[in-house]
């Protein structure tokens, strides 16, 4: 996976920015790895970040299984 990160950094492929609820998005992620038992508490309510959603999930996912 540091490949495909590293070719993000650098730049290469398609970035796609799109609005995406970050508790939401995480919550889902986490649920697919067996953590939908970890609450996930938004102090600034439904925080929306403009981001490329298939990169997040894959950063978030990266996180989760290491």
């Amino acid at each position: 996976m540091e490949f495909y990160l590293s070719r993000i950094d650098a730049g290469a492929g398609d970035t796609r920015i799109e609005d995406v609820h970050l508790r939401d998005t995480v919550a889902r992620i986490a649920s697919r790895y067996g953590f939908s038992h970890v609450v996930i508490d938004s102090r600034v309510g439904d925080l929306i970040v403009a981001t490329d959603p298939q990169r997040l999930e894959r950063i978030i996912s990266n996180l989760l299984i290491n």
